[in-house]
Formats: C-alpha cells, structure tokens, sequence
C-alpha cells in the first residue's frame, strides 16, 4: 500500500535555530518531518506539550495546529512534503496529532553527514532525501491500527478512481471547475457527478476545489517569492478580496500573516 501512497517534496534543509526561536499557531498545508541533534525543543498543542528528544524522528502532518519553541541552540533537520493521493478528510481524521516514529534507526548525525555544505538539492541529493522520507513514513504507518490502515487504503483507492479528475482540478485551479465541465469530463450529468464525488470524496466539488485552491496557495506562498496577487490569480481567485476573505476562512489568517509568519 505504501508503494501507492506519493510523498512530493517541497523543501529541506539543514540549519540551527537558537533559543530565541519562537513559532506561534502553525496550520499549514503540507506535512513536516523533523530531527535534532539535542533535546531542548517543544512542540505546543492544543492540549499537550510533546518534548522532541534527540535523534528522534518526528512527523508533523497537514492541518494540525501547532507552536513550538526551544530553549537552547539546536541543529534541525526538517524536510517539508505533501501526500498527493490521500485525501485531506482522511489525513484530518486519522493524522489528527504530531507523530513520534519509534524505533527509527536513523541519527541526526547520519542524515546530515551527507549534507556537509548544506542542502543543494541535486537529483543525487533528492534521491537520498525521498530514501530516508519513505522509509520513516514506513515506519510510522507500520504503527497504526489495522483500522486506520485500511481506511488509508480505501481512500487511496477512492483517489485512483477518480484520478482523472482530480488530476484535471490540481493541474487547472486557475481555469473554470464548474460542475457542469467537470461532469460533461466524467460523461455523467451535473447531479450524477455532484453527487457521485461527493459520495465518494467526502466533500462537494465545490468544497473540495475551494480547499485545494487555498491549500495550493498557502503553500506557495511560503515556498515561492511570487505577489500575493499573482499567487492568487495562478489559483483561481480575480478578485484579492475574495481571495483573503476565503484564505482567512480556512487558514485562519490572511494570505500576508501567513507568509509573514512561516517558519520551518
């Protein structure tokens, strides 16, 4: 099943962060991975502090909500990714918390050693990156319920059958996604396509497409030097207003707090 799942890498990166290093109320659409190379760091929930403990590999998914902070000078390795076959419902509802992968063979020290002039994101070095993000992922899907496995691979499933048109929305959220042009794609009516995603997604088309618009959007606002306005109009949005006012809905924060207050 893990071989179904595709993990894109967005950005990694190998850097110190001191103890004034402070990240207040992150929600974000992409997933973290982290290791230290010493204790001191913390990420706080909403109803826990979890301490990150030295050469522990840690997995922070899509849509948690989280601040953090440490309180000494830390060497951090982070890789940030995205699923694109697993739908953000199921990763709400089953990768509801951050993750500490148990039993993970792997040091900070020995990740980073192949990095020894920073991250220079090659295709040798990308290679080794997607290694050691799969092989923890593994890892941590090894340690869920048979339940929740199942659950990923319906959703899975669900995903590769409506992998045309889903394709087509990711690959054209600046262009009309109406309901009338994507049922006529699926060679059914309005209301048979309207009700079979919804059936089968979980979300109404209109929903879902609102989500991967600002989704797609937040992301590159952290992961691009494009305008606000250019990164709205890629995704759909002519008007700003709209934009915001739907950027905020989700986000809980305007496009320009979002950018403003990114952090690894």
């Amino acid at each position: 099943m893990l071989g179904e799942l595709h993990l894109r890498i967005l950005a990694y990166n190998n850097l110190t962060i001191d103890e004034c290093w402070r990240s207040a109320d992150n929600y974000d659409s992409y997933w973290r991975m982290y290791i230290n190379n010493c204790d001191g760091a913390s990420l706080i929930l909403p109803d826990e502090k979890m301490a990150l403990k030295k050469d522990g590999v840690y997995f922070i998914p899509a849509w948690v909500r989280f601040s953090c902070h440490n309180t000494r000078p830390i060497q951090h390795f982070c890789i940030h990714f995205d699923i694109l076959n697993l739908s953000d419902i199921v990763i709400r509802e089953i990768f509801n918390r951050p993750f500490h992968v148990k039993n993970s063979p792997i040091r900070f020290k020995t990740v980073t050693e192949n990095f020894p002039n920073g991250c220079k994101f090659n295709p040798a070095e990308l290679c080794l990156i997607k290694s050691i993000l799969y092989a923890e992922f593994h890892r941590l899907l090894a340690g869920e319920p048979k339940e929740n496995i199942h659950r990923i691979a319906r959703s899975i499933d669900i995903e590769n059958r409506f992998t045309f048109i889903l394709q087509h929305i990711e690959t054209h959220l600046a262009d009309d996604l109406s309901v009338p042009l994507l049922a006529r794609l699926s060679h059914m009516s309005s209301g048979h396509f309207a009700h079979s995603f919804k059936d089968h997604i979980g979300q109404s088309p209109a929903r879902y497409i609102l989500e991967r618009r600002i989704a797609s959007a937040a992301t590159r606002l952290i992961f691009s030097h494009d305008s606000i306005d250019r990164i709205a109009e890629s995704v759909g949005f002519t008007n700003r207003f709209h934009f915001s006012r739907n950027f905020k809905m989700i986000m809980g924060v305007t496009p320009a707090g979002y950018r403003k207050n990114a952090r690894v």
